[in-house]
């Protein structure tokens, strides 16, 4: 697993913010797609050394605090794809790159509904995977994520 490549696609595909805004789905967001509404998130800030209030407030993080934001995310998202995907261990880099791309931003019960691509990884077929995620709603909504994943299974054919 390349942790570095995992967490620079997150990254292109989110943005790096340092102060709260409202993201795409109309929750509070700061740093790295980190979302300040979910239910850890107070706890997840206050272990990175933050005011929550203060950060939903807008306080300007600097590099270093989200990162340590990002790396506690990427952590749980890379948690549960390994759950979620039987052979994560055994896919290519890249593909395991994709989904934990996946599970960061949908989240992992979402993640979870994406049964056919799940089951396309496991077989290896990545081209069926390319397929399921865009004939997904998911796909519709985040047009050019969904490209740049589509594109990377289909690179591993």
């Amino acid at each position: 697993m390349d942790r570095d490549a995992i967490t620079a696609l997150i990254e292109h595909h989110e943005g790096r913010r340092h102060t709260a805004y409202v993201d795409t789905t109309g929750h509070l967001t700061v740093g790295v797609g980190f979302n300040l509404d979910s239910a850890l998130a107070a706890a997840s800030v206050a272990l990175a050394g933050l005011d929550y209030n203060a950060v939903r407030n807008g306080e300007y993080l600097t590099d270093v605090e989200i990162d340590r934001l990002l790396d506690d995310t990427v952590s749980a998202a890379i948690f549960a794809s390994k759950g979620l995907v039987k052979n994560f261990y055994i896919l290519p880099d890249r593909v395991q790159a994709v989904i934990v791309d996946l599970c960061f931003n949908l989240g992992s019960p979402k993640f979870s509904q994406f049964v056919k691509f799940r089951a396309a990884l496991e077989a290896k077929d990545y081209n069926q995977a390319a397929a399921e995620l865009e004939n997904s709603r998911w796909c519709g909504q985040v047009k050019s994520r969904c490209a740049d994943n589509v594109e990377i299974l289909r690179s591993q054919i």
